[in-house]
């Protein structure tokens, strides 16, 4: 807001944002859900689905078409996650429900940001994000409301820092590299997670769940190579359509 000065408070679609910060706070609280009872890794692998919700939204909301490659990575994706859950073999849990709910709702906050980003710009759907989540998880922090220690309050100072770092990279990635070129990278995050969460909490994934993990990677990966590749012939391919049209 500093950098942009009131011109950044001017949103074009107030219900809009506010919807979008709903649903990312809905997808933030669902996470952290199931963060607490899941092992990292898996709670990672599961949210890894967001991009297939993406897609499918994209096809039913947005208008978007979809080509018959990637309605079958679709599939795959969805095919990677009930090899993690694994239902009829094993009850479902509550805690994979949260994980799969959070990247759902984050998934829809996406396609907000796509609607959004039409009329305003990042900053200013990021700070209406701010604006409408902070007092909205407020409110409900006053049911439960704890008052945190010292050394409580440290690790939450981390967690917000750690985020905001994190989000600003990965908005810079893709903007000076193709989404194909940095998703790979992306997935070097659950082995990352997978070995903090053996070095530090003793957490070990079985072995259907990293091929559960390694199904929806792949298929993920595949829409996201598919996008770029259809980005970079729309630019180059001169348009058939009349300049009337």
């Amino acid at each position: 807001m500093m950098r942009r000065g009131l011109s950044g408070l001017r949103g074009n679609n107030l219900p809009l944002l506010g919807a979008r910060s709903v649903s990312s706070y809905i997808g933030a609280m669902l996470w952290f859900a199931s963060v607490i009872f899941l092992p990292l890794a898996e709670a990672t692998a599961l949210g890894y689905t967001m991009p297939l919700f993406v897609t499918l939204g994209a096809v039913l909301f947005l208008g978007e078409v979809v080509r018959k490659r990637r309605w079958w990575a679709l599939f795959a994706g969805f095919a990677g996650t009930l090899i993690i859950l694994r239902p009829g073999i094993e009850a479902i849990t509550w805690p994979a429900m949260f994980a799969i709910g959070g990247a759902l709702f984050i998934a829809i906050s996406a396609l907000m940001v796509k609607v959004l980003s039409r009329n305003d710009s990042p900053d200013t759907i990021v700070l209406y994000m701010a604006m409408f989540s902070t007092p909205l998880s407020f409110v409900a922090a006053t049911f439960v409301w704890v008052t945190p220690s010292l050394e409580t309050l440290l690790w939450l100072i981390g967690i917000g820092m750690a985020s905001t770092l994190a989000h600003l990279a990965y908005t810079r990635s893709f903007a000076i590299a193709d989404a194909s070129a940095v998703l790979p990278y992306d997935y070097l995050r659950l082995l990352m997670v997978a070995a903090v969460g053996f070095a530090i909490y003793g957490e070990v994934l079985d072995f259907w769940t990293w091929v559960g993990t390694a199904v929806i990677v792949g298929s993920t990966f595949y829409i996201a190579r598919r996008e770029a590749i259809t980005a970079r012939k729309s630019t180059t391919e001169p348009s058939s359509a009349s300049p009337l049209q």
